[in-house]
């Protein structure tokens, strides 16, 4: 930390020449810092490429004598590929400079090329190493000589690095820590002014009101208090009005205005929003040259506003006015926002048609500007990628209500063609974003059900309705009901909560019923279909279709049922039977791997006692936020609050609590589970304290296997990085999964089936259950057998067994193999309750 007592004036105190010349360089690196901003255009490529060029010819003529030059250059050329989306080249970049830097023993430049480091590994996902690297650049400032850290410029780097560690802990979801950095970096800022003073030097660095500025919205994004959120947007009015720049002050106003629209759209909230815009279109139309981009996004904020107060025919204009702007100088991002926002104007205006063009017209822009998007901006904020999946809706929903009124046949069909089309680059680019993937793509073949036995059922959640689109033999079609998404979510979630606890679930079982099947009983009998797949979206992806009541029995009763994220994600092909061979791993107690466990999830095992916990359940009941990964229980010494809130007896000391969750994580069924299965298939076994990483990771690289069976908990938030199974010793990350199983598929040799017998995902959580689509994706494995919630012991040990006796079978699917084996445990009576049998939900490749 900074040592006030030691405080003097940077220019009253001695500095030899080269130090000097160093604080000079690191400013290069900290104007880096703003070149990117929510609002910042998409790079212009050629002339980045040129760049590029440039700068690697002047790096291979080696035209400077000095490191320091040659460090500059690195990162210049760094900073061009990270525009470019070429962020392996950048990370490559940075990291020469930082060797080079500490090779120099130039320890404010190291900290600056780590910053821009740390930056990459964020940008890539990669917020552990993010994390890490940014951590260690602010400790090795705090570490430096005072008279370093009181340097205005060094104080600058550090409150920019501050922030960027705050966007990582907001990206996790960490807001309190992201907060505590956020305001860590306003200190820092702080004592620029102070020193600044101190010198009778009262001209502030105009990068420094910019950085507060954005540092004060970052923090008003991460604020659950509205009122308090505002304050801090008021703050960061206050920073830009010390802006020497119009042009920045137009910019920063317009990115404070978005944030406040996300935070309040009541009256106040938008009279506060009114105010900055128009200061923000004044300036903007007032620039010499004019900046195009700028007087697109007043204008098109503001047509935003007016439509949320019903001035529909102003909000038009101004969003014209904003198209015009935009189509001028080329801009795809723009383009997108304003035709998608045209489209939902055109439509409230009653001309549906209208609108489904200017819907067409934002998805082409999309299209070109997809594979270039960060999943984060430089604000730490998610960018506009998830909000892609609102466009494909709603072009969704005027498709939908448009095929009602046509009257042709085939208008009919290729308007629900373009529909479920819509919804799955929907669903897409929804996986694209929880896995911060742009690679995740489906197959370029037309979508069609791969047998006429199989009826593929899409629900479709809109805020006046829930509608229907179902595949059957080809033809598809649609049923409305008039329930709203309030009602849905609701009912849906009741239901799912039933089955998870073992409750009463007829009734609201039956109304679901009634919405998903119910009105397309008729055509499912007509055309024999025997296989129901369901391609649900958000809170449906808690609920087991298999489970649903329909008055008499159970859906499962009648058809088999499968889940598919995304229809065409998966190649559906047949499995070969003649030469199943599976690796079963499992282990009915953890060993080291519970030091690697996520302190949030550490301390609910440890808050839970041993005479609270069901011996014959897998598991325990976790919140999404009890998966975040930033701190390890390795890292963290002060594992408990001492503060017992609930009374319970848990040991104080480290080594005591290890033995306590140690217990609670036991799986004693394991062992019968694992020797049932070796008796049905052929294969290896890695059981307990032989289930070793590294172990795993050899048997999968020496021996073709097709099966993979893992009997150990893992576990599945909404957010990708806090999915993973444990290990005996390590934890498998699913996000890193690819690098141990991936290889295979593009050998030709994909794995079939990986079995998942003791994970769950988090309560409460609908995109969790993603997380099971992630093991596919990840693995490139054609399907995945989990389940949704913490099981019962015994019942997975008869329901497994039976389903892999029955995958044997050389005329079976793997959906009718899960079938037969809910079935049987449906018949015991002891186990009819979907809680049982129901978690098991098979997604990806069916036959």
């Amino acid at each position: 930390m900074i040592c006030l007592s030691k405080k003097k004036s940077f220019r009253k105190s001695y500095y030899p020449l080269t130090i000097l010349f160093l604080l000079i360089t690191i400013l290069y690196f900290f104007l880096s810092a703003f070149q990117d901003n929510l609002f910042a255009a998409y790079p212009d490529k050629s002339s980045i490429a040129e760049q590029i060029s440039l700068l690697t010819t002047m790096l291979e003529k080696k035209e400077f004598e000095t490191n320091i030059e040659s460090i500059q250059l690195l990162v210049e050329r760094g900073e061009a590929f990270r525009k470019i989306g070429h962020f392996d080249r950048a990370k490559d970049d940075f990291s020469n400079a930082l060797s080079m830097a500490g090779k120099m023993k130039a320890q404010m430049l190291e900290i600056a090329a780590m910053q821009s480091l740390g930056y990459i590994y964020y940008l890539q996902n990669n917020f552990d190493d993010a994390e890490r690297m940014l951590g260690s650049a602010l400790d090795k400032y705090e570490r430096q000589d005072y008279r370093l850290q009181l340097s205005p410029h060094a104080l600058s780097l550090a409150a920019s690095c501050a922030n960027r560690l705050g966007n990582v802990l907001a990206a996790r979801n960490n807001n309190n820590q992201a907060i505590i950095k956020y305001k860590k970096a306003l200190n820092y800022l702080e004592e620029i002014k102070n020193e600044m003073v101190d010198s009778g030097d009262n001209q502030i660095n105009n990068l420094d009101f910019e950085l507060e500025a954005v540092i004060q919205r970052n923090i008003a994004h991460v604020m659950p208090d509205k009122n308090s959120a505002f304050i801090h947007l008021s703050h960061a009015v206050k920073a830009v009005d010390n802006l020497f720049s119009p042009h920045e002050q137009a910019r920063l106003l317009l990115e404070i205005a978005a944030e406040a629209a996300i935070k309040d759209s009541s009256p106040s909230g938008d009279a506060f929003r009114y105010k900055i815009l128009e200061r923000a279109k004044k300036l903007s139309e007032a620039l010499e040259p004019r900046d195009l981009r700028l007087i697109s996004l007043a204008c098109g904020q503001m047509g935003s506003l007016y439509e949320s107060r019903s001035r529909v025919a102003d909000a038009i204009t101004l969003t014209e006015d904003a198209i015009t702007a935009a189509a001028s100088i080329g801009n795809h991002d723009l383009m997108v926002r304003w035709e998608w926002q045209r489209a939902r104007l055109t439509a409230l205006s009653g001309k549906r048609k209208s609108a489904i063009s200017a819907y067409r017209r934002a998805l082409f822009h999309m299209d070109s500007i997809r594979q270039n998007m960060e999943p984060y901006s430089e604000d730490g904020c998610p960018s506009d990628s998830a909000g892609f999946v609102s466009i494909y809706k709603g072009f969704a929903d005027l498709l939908l209500q448009q095929s009602g009124e046509e009257k042709e046949h085939h208008v009919q069909q290729q308007l629900l063609k373009e529909a479920r089309q819509s919804l799955e680059r929907g669903k897409e680019s929804e996986l694209r974003d929880y896995f911060k993937d742009p690679c995740i793509n489906a197959m370029t073949k037309e979508i069609e059900t791969t047998s006429s036995s199989n009826a593929v059922i899409y629900p479709v959640i809109l805020p006046d309705r829930l509608e229907i689109i179902a595949d059957i033999n080809g033809n598809l079609y649609r049923t409305t009901t008039t329930a709203s998404q309030d009602r849905v979510e609701k009912t849906v979630g009741q239901l799912a909560s039933s089955f998870r606890n073992n409750l009463f679930y007829k009734n609201s079982g039956q109304t679901v019923y009634s919405w998903l099947i119910q009105p397309l009983e008729t055509l499912l009998a007509d055309n024999s279909i025997d296989t129901l797949v369901f391609v649900p979206e958000g809170i449906f992806r808690t609920l087991p279709l298999a489970a649903i009541w329909d008055g008499k029995g159970f859906i499962i009763e009648r058809y088999a049922v499968v889940t598919e994220p995304v229809l065409t994600l998966f190649d559906p092909k047949p499995l070969p039977r003649g030469n199943m061979f599976a690796l079963m791993a499992g282990m009915s107690e953890p060993g080291p791997v519970i030091m690697s466990l996520p302190k949030p999830l550490w301390n609910t095992i440890c808050q839970t006692r041993l005479d609270q916990k069901n011996r014959w359940i897998r598991g325990l009941s976790v919140k999404t936020e009890e998966l975040r990964r930033d701190i390890s229980i390795a890292e963290e010494s002060n594992i408990v609050d001492s503060g017992n809130k609930k009374g319970q007896n848990i040991p104080g000391t480290i080594e005591g609590q290890a033995i306590h969750v140690k217990e609670m994580l036991k799986l004693p069924g394991v062992d019968m589970e694992m020797e049932n299965i070796a008796s049905t298939l052929k294969g290896d076994v890695l059981k307990n304290d032989n289930f070793l990483l590294e172990n795993f990771s050899a048997e999968l690289d020496q021996k073709d296997f097709n099966i993979i069976h893992i009997a150990s908990h893992g576990f599945f938030g909404g957010t990708s990085d806090q999915n993973f199974i444990m290990t005996y010793d390590k934890i498998l990350d699913i996000n890193h999964m690819e690098a141990f199983i991936r290889p295979r598929q593009f050998a030709g040799k994909p794995f079939e089936l990986i079995t998942l017998s003791a994970c769950q995902t988090a309560e409460g959580d609908d995109r969790s259950p993603l997380g099971l689509s992630g093991v596919a994706l990840k693995s490139g494995a054609r399907s995945v057998l989990g389940s949704l919630w913490p099981v019962s012991d015994i019942a997975t040990q008869e329901l497994l067994s039976t389903f892999y006796h029955h995958l044997k079978e050389s005329n079976i699917t793997k959906a009718h193999a899960l079938q037969q084996a809910q079935m049987k445990l449906i018949a015991s009576k002891e186990y009819e309750h979907p809680f049982f049998w129901s978690a098991f939900v098979l997604v990806g490749n069916w036959l």
